[in-house]
């Protein structure tokens, strides 16, 4: 998952038509009820005849790749937005989707479409609890001290589920911090021992409940002129 600082992951992205006919298409289709779902949210036609080329071609590709995910996972996925590839060639087909019971701005993912099926990252969400944990066990006996907290934000998992890729943001309550370089370093090296960790991007703050922030709330509550002083490390900096 890519690094997340500001927004909220949206739940709805319009359908892009862009210009031209799709060729191959039937005459008739029969949506169902998932789809005619998807189309309502999108304010679009749940006719088929009344859909575009483009529009056909991609509640189509849409049901394809929710049948391809549970298929997979053998669970139900829930639709966020989907595009279709732009005609030079930048962006590539993609469906975001959450699986029914995460929460649609932290465990939203993406497929996309291959040369012989589609691909998903479904499996950053799905390691994403167990490694949550190993940074707060990192910084246990620091957190003991100040109130702290870490959120995790995964970039990339091996075929053997193991994290290979991700950043770490550490908000830091200054109230009680005396050197905020020692602590700063002291955070640091106990969170790049967790495999995996890439960077870190740390903040002492003021005025801010930081025992409240959650991974669901800290990019909307956290404000900028509230930091008395941030860090930015990566990991070949810090342990060298």
């Amino acid at each position: 998952m890519k690094k997340r600082l500001v927004g909220l992951i949206t739940t709805m992205i319009v359908v892009v038509i862009i210009g031209g006919c799709s060729t191959n298409m039937k005459e008739s289709v029969t949506l169902n009820d998932r789809q005619i779902d998807i189309l309502l949210s999108e304010d679009l036609p749940t006719e088929w005849n009344k859909l575009t080329p483009n529009q056909q071609k991609s509640i189509q590709a849409i049901e394809e790749m929710l049948e391809y995910l549970e298929d997979k996972y053998d669970k139900e996925f829930i639709y966020a937005g989907y595009k279709l590839p732009d005609m030079l060639g930048y962006d590539e087909e993609s469906l975001r989707v959450y699986a029914n019971g995460d929460n649609p701005k932290t465990d939203c993912f993406t497929v996309e479409r291959t040369e012989d099926g589609f691909t998903d990252n479904y499996s950053e969400v799905l390691a994403y609890d167990a490694y949550q944990c190993m940074l707060d066990e990192a910084v246990k006996e620091i957190a003991n001290d100040y109130v702290m907290k870490i959120f995790a934000d995964i970039g990339k998992v091996d075929e053997s589920n193991n994290v290979v890729n991700a950043s770490a943001v550490v908000i830091v309550d200054s109230d009680k911090v005396e050197n905020e370089d020692e602590l700063a370093q002291e955070i640091e090296e106990s969170i790049y021992n967790v495999d995996g960790v890439d960077n870190i991007s740390l903040y002492f703050v003021k005025n801010t409940s930081v025992s409240d922030l959650t991974r669901d709330n800290w990019e909307e509550t956290f404000k900028m002129e509230n930091i008395v002083k941030n860090y930015f490390t990566v990991r070949e900096d810090i342990l060298k």
